[in-house]
C-alpha cells in the first residue's frame, strides 16, 4: 500500500484511498459527493506524549 495515500473525507470522514500520483488534485468523495483534495502525504497521527516524573511532588507555597 505504499503507492497509495489514505485520508479521511473532511465532510463525512469516510476513509479514502488515492494513488500517489494524484496528490494535490481534487476529486469527489464517493460517499457524500463533497470535493476533496488528495493530500501530498497522509495526515500524521498524534505523536505520543512522554511524561517524565522525577518522583518529587510540587513545592507547596512560595520558594524564597
Amino acid at each position: 500500500m505504499r503507492n497509495r495515500i489514505m485520508f479521511p473525507c473532511a465532510s463525512c470522514e469516510m476513509q479514502l484511498r488515492a494513488p500517489l500520483h494524484l496528490a494535490g488534485r481534487a476529486c469527489s468523495c464517493p460517499a457524500c459527493g463533497e470535493r476533496v483534495v488528495v493530500p501530498f502525504r497522509p495526515p500524521a497521527e498524534e505523536p505520543p506524549v512522554l511524561v517524565m516524573d522525577d518522583g518529587y511532588g510540587r513545592a507547596q507555597g512560595r520558594i524564597r
